[in-house]
This record gives structure tokens, C-alpha cells and sequence, in this order.
């Protein structure tokens, strides 16, 4: 009576058998080709498939090479660790160490990873910059009403002459500000800026937040249409709320989005500072 394959070896093969098939298909051969390649016949390699047999040593260097696979990966075997000379030394003295100095060396080694983390995430603070941007876009024509002034979320921007200079961003909301400011872009605004008679500048006036251009007149849109965007007076500045100036256009690849911006949230961690 034959004796049964021990269930370890049985996993093994139908593992082999598995990764011969996925590795064929994925380099887009027919077992034939593949056989042609690697000197084989194609029963040989659709017994491989079928768990009926295994490669032999010769044929195994050929069949990773074609496949583009490891030979620990087609044996499903992880492969040793080589350690070159200098490393074998610090292994072999560090073994010789008290467990009180092997303690001091892993966190030595646990510390220097830190700061090399650290460097990092610094690294990529340098590359941005943290902002506010109002929830509400500013309408650049009429919008609706601004329910919360103070209302507002952290963005991640890249560092350059604008973001730096700027205190807050805003979206834009509308039309009549085009071909200036288009409909759902961004703008620097820095609120530290006091208004001038040619600026663009975001207000408040009754309730909402607007984008327009100061003029003599008041505040304007770049569309000439004055019966759909009228001009809206200002008395002082009293009614009309001043937030900033608009300093710049804000890009599409200057926001860090994806995971870019789970990158640079973690690297403005307070555990970096």
C-alpha cells in the first residue's frame, strides 16, 4: 500500500503549483512557450501546475528567471539572512556583552532610529506650510448666507513665496470674478494687509463672504454686468467686514491631498516637535 505524502510536503507542492500558474499567466505564457524557454516539455509543466510533480534542480533557476521569481518565493521558504564581515563582527560582540550593555545598545540603536524618523518628518514640515481655509467659499457674485464667520479647517499647502506670505485661504464660489478667479479655485488671503483702492479682497457684507476688487466706487466684480453683480458701498468699513487681501492664486498641486496629506498630518504631529 503506498504511503500517503505527509500534509506539509502536499502544501508545499500545491503552493509551487499555485505560484508556477499565477507567475505564467501574469508573464502572458502558454505552458508550451514556457516549457520552450526553459528546455522543458509542456506536459512537464502542466504536471508542475497540477501538483503531479515539481521541477527538478537544474530547471529551477530557469523557470524563477523566466517567471521573474525568487527561488525562496516559488518554494514558499524565506530567504537567509547573508551578513557580511563587519556585521558578523558587532553580531558576535554583541553577544559577548552583559544584558545590562545589550540593553544599552538596542536603545542606543531604538534612539538613532528616532532622530533619523525625526530628521524626517522635518523634512517634510519644511516642504509645507499649515492654513486655515474658510468652510464657506467667498461668492463672487451672491451666495448665500455665513452662518458661522469663525467657521474653518486645516489645510496643508507646499511651501512657496505666497502660501508663506498668506494667513488664510479661501475658495471661491461664482462666476462674475472669472476669468481672474474661476469658479471653485483658491486664493491666498493674508488679513494682515490693510485694503488699498485696486486690491482684490475677500469681506463679509451681510452675512456673506464675498471676493471682489476695491474701487473707488466700492466693491466690484471683474464681470461689467452691474445689474447681475451690482457694487456694493462701503461706509467706512462699517459695513462691511474686512477678512484680507488676496495675495495669489492657489494651484491644484499646491494642496497636499491623498496620501500625501496623511503624510504630511503625521509629519506635523506634535510626537515630531
Amino acid at each position: 500500500m503506498p504511503r500517503s505524502r505527509p500534509e506539509a510536503d502536499t502544501a508545499r507542492r500545491e503552493y509551487m503549483a499555485k505560484i508556477i500558474r499565477q507567475k505564467r499567466l501574469e508573464a502572458g505564457l502558454e505552458q508550451a512557450e514556457l516549457a520552450a524557454r526553459i528546455g522543458v516539455t509542456a506536459a512537464a509543466v502542466g504536471n508542475w501546475e497540477r501538483c503531479i510533480a515539481r521541477p527538478d534542480l537544474d530547471t529551477l533557476p530557469r523557470l524563477c528567471r523566466e517567471l521573474n521569481v525568487s527561488i525562496s518565493e516559488l518554494l514558499g521558504t524565506e530567504p537567509e539572512m547573508t551578513l557580511c564581515g563587519h556585521e558578523r563582527a558587532v553580531l558576535e560582540g554583541y553577544r559577548r556583552l552583559k544584558p545590562l550593555q545589550q540593553q544599552m545598545i538596542r536603545n542606543l540603536i531604538e534612539q538613532m532610529e528616532w532622530n533619523d524618523l525625526r530628521e524626517a518628518k522635518q523634512r517634510v514640515r519644511s516642504a509645507y506650510v499649515r492654513r486655515i481655509e474658510m468652510e464657506q467659499a467667498a461668492a463672487a457674485g451672491f451666495g448665500g448666507p455665513m452662518e458661522d464667520e469663525a467657521s474653518a479647517e486645516t489645510v496643508y499647502v507646499r511651501a512657496n513665496p505666497l502660501s508663506e506670505k498668506c494667513t488664510r485661504i479661501v475658495k471661491v464660489n461664482g462666476q462674475s470674478m472669472e476669468p481672474v478667479y474661476e469658479d471653485g479655485s483658491r486664493v491666498y488671503v493674508d488679513e494682515n494687509q490693510p485694503p488699498r483702492l485696486g486690491d482684490d479682497v475677500v469681506v463679509i457684507y451681510e452675512g456673506t463672504l464675498y471676493i471682489k476688487r476695491f474701487e473707488k466706487s466700492g466693491l466690484v466684480s471683474y464681470n461689467p454686468d452691474r445689474q447681475a453683480y451690482p457694487v456694493i458701498k462701503v461706509n467706512g468699513w462699517q459695513n462691511v467686514k474686512y477678512v484680507g487681501k488676496v495675495v495669489g492664486r492657489v494651484s491644484d498641486y499646491d494642496i497636499a491631498s491623498g496620501r500625501e496629506l496623511q503624510e504630511v498630518e503625521d509629519a506635523f504631529s506634535p510626537d515630531y516637535d
